[in-house]
């Protein structure tokens, strides 16, 4: 705390994503004209459908999709636990991981979901996301915390639903119940 108020407190401006990053600045201290709040930008807007894309191809099971660089607080352990109380669900998981994947790889094997988990642990360009979002039931986003992130953004400009936990920034665009569901974090019984 007294280093990131030392070094921001040197800075002309301080820009956040965002009222918990906001407070969260503010209470280091910072002059409140100095903290700027900005919402994310939804990037790559050409690759959204610009109509309604009709039904998703039917399958016997509902398909989800983790997008984005793998990290531990992005909350996947608390997806795969889920994920193991539905069979009637699949997952694609999508992005580079940051970490090492071995324990992800552990705990797939030990909930005996090997055939329905698919990973994708490379970089996703934006010329993929018409596809990745096109073929996903929706988007889970089961965050541990978090201050912002455009994938929700990015999935509903592809009509797809999302499921995000209720940290930071994240449940910005959602209208529980309408585009998506909104849930606790680390709440597996929630996820499920």
């Amino acid at each position: 705390r007294v280093l990131m108020k030392s070094l921001l407190g040197r800075l002309n401006r301080v820009i956040v994503h965002g009222d918990p990053a906001q407070q969260e600045a503010l209470g280091l201290g910072l002059d409140p004209g100095k903290v700027m709040q900005l919402t994310l930008p939804t990037p790559w807007p050409e690759t959204a459908p610009k109509t309604i894309p009709p039904s998703r191809p039917s399958s016997r099971r509902t398909r989800l999709l983790f997008f984005g660089t793998v990290r531990p607080y992005k909350g996947l352990s608390v997806l795969l636990e889920a994920l193991a109380r539905v069979p009637e669900a699949s997952l694609k998981v999508a992005g580079r991981f940051w970490e090492d994947r071995a324990p992800y790889d552990k705990q797939i094997a030990a909930l005996g979901l090997g055939d329905r988990v698919e990973i994708r642990d490379d970089y996703v360009d934006h010329r993929d996301f018409p596809e990745l979002f096109g073929r996903a039931d929706v988007v889970v986003l089961p965050y541990l915390d978090a201050t912002a992130s455009i994938v929700p953004d990015l999935a509903l400009a592809h009509h797809t639903p999302v499921i995000v936990s209720d940290v930071g920034e994240l449940a910005r665009s959602v209208t529980n119940g309408e585009n998506g569901l909104i849930i606790q974090p680390r709440r597996v019984d929630q996820l499920t």
